[in-house]
């Protein structure tokens, strides 16, 4: 009587917390707890008191998955077919593997299974396929369910359906790190990018380039045929300097009308100016935006690890001293950094 009393009380305490909309880490363990020894009672006993098992098993929001200790599907609830498609008819008896989405290494579910093992549960993100082919992700928490002696008899998996708000976040992690307009990276991300390269580069003792490009004359631009086409002409400036990156390259918009570029494992100089002259060729070519034939030119300040400095900050300023150089030599053309500040000839 004690044993119906406190299913009672787990699978109403379970009920509530649905009904509050909590979310599914926090009731997974109580509705596991209560449809562990109520399923059990149900297959063994047919307990007529298990009826509130299956109202929670039923009105959960959640998928829910009842598994033997050989992983053959015993049952399934509505949530689980509006989440994957699959019926009780599809999957009933099969393995859960039919979900698979094939984007998890078997060390994944190795780890997966031994944590099940040893501490009885497991808890995180993982990518499934659904009926129709489509892959979501989910949020799951896996409990292996035990026998008054101590032995895992079940598995019970419970998980809600988290792509939306993944999508949100990685869409929110990109507007933080990804220029509004042009979708290149914006400075903080292409610091640390940068970053990252110039370890790398340390690490396997190689030169790197890091170049900063600023549009000549760009604010006649906007005075002139108005902010529309000046937006235009950044999006037609960075989609020229993405094509024409090595895989490897970096480029990012700074802010305004500058942009910056790396250019990791280069073997010379030569390799930097062989990249500024295809950028101004390429640029030389004439681009009609919104009616309007434009020519674009951009200056260009070329730096050097290891030569011209060693962490991110110095390169940068020397590279941007570069630029300073490359506009008061005419525009439309590249500097090198020259710690002596004479004008290197390009």
């Amino acid at each position: 009587m004690l044993r119906i009393y406190a299913q009672m009380s787990l699978l109403c305490t379970a009920l509530l917390m649905l009904w509050l909309a909590v979310d599914v880490q926090w009731i997974a363990a109580i509705i596991v707890a209560a449809l562990a020894s109520t399923f059990i009672d149900w297959r063994t006993h047919k307990h007529p008191d298990c009826h509130l098992a299956a109202s929670v098993f039923n009105a959960s929001s959640n998928g829910i998955l009842i598994s033997d200790l050989n992983n053959k599907i015993l049952a399934i609830n509505p949530a689980f077919t509006n989440i994957t498609g699959y019926t009780p008819e599809d999957i009933v008896g099969k393995n859960p593997k039919i979900l698979s989405s094939g984007r998890h290494d078997p060390a994944f579910y190795q780890k997966l299974w031994q944590a099940i093992e040893t501490d009885g549960f497991w808890q995180g993100e993982i990518w499934n396929r659904n009926k129709d082919g489509a892959v979501f992700a989910e949020w799951l928490t896996i409990n292996a369910a035990k026998n008054a002696h101590g032995d895992i008899t079940h598995h019970i998996a419970i998980f809600s359906d988290i792509t939306e708000r993944k999508i949100k976040a990685e869409h929110i992690e990109h507007l933080a790190t990804h220029d509004g307009l042009t979708g290149l990276p914006n400075r903080i991300m292409f610091d640390e990018l940068l970053n990252i390269a110039l370890a790398d580069a340390r690490r396997t003792q190689t030169k790197m380039a890091v170049l900063f490009l600023d549009l000549d004359k760009f604010k006649q631009v906007n005075d002139t045929l108005g902010h529309d086409v000046g937006d235009l002409l950044l999006k037609y400036i960075a989609k020229t300097l993405h094509s024409l990156l090595r895989a490897g390259d970096i480029v990012a918009r700074q802010g305004g009308d500058e942009f910056t570029m790396a250019l990791p494992h280069i073997a010379s100089k030569h390799d930097a100016i062989q990249l500024a002259t295809k950028i101004l060729h390429t640029l030389e070519q004439p681009c009609t935006l919104k009616g309007h034939t434009l020519t674009a030119t951009i200056s260009i300040g070329i730096a050097l690890f290891p030569d011209d400095g060693t962490e991110i900050f110095t390169l940068l300023k020397h590279a941007d001293v570069a630029l300073y150089r490359a506009k008061k030599a005419g525009r439309n053309n590249f500097q090198f950094y020259d710690s002596t500040l004479s004008v290197v000839d390009t």
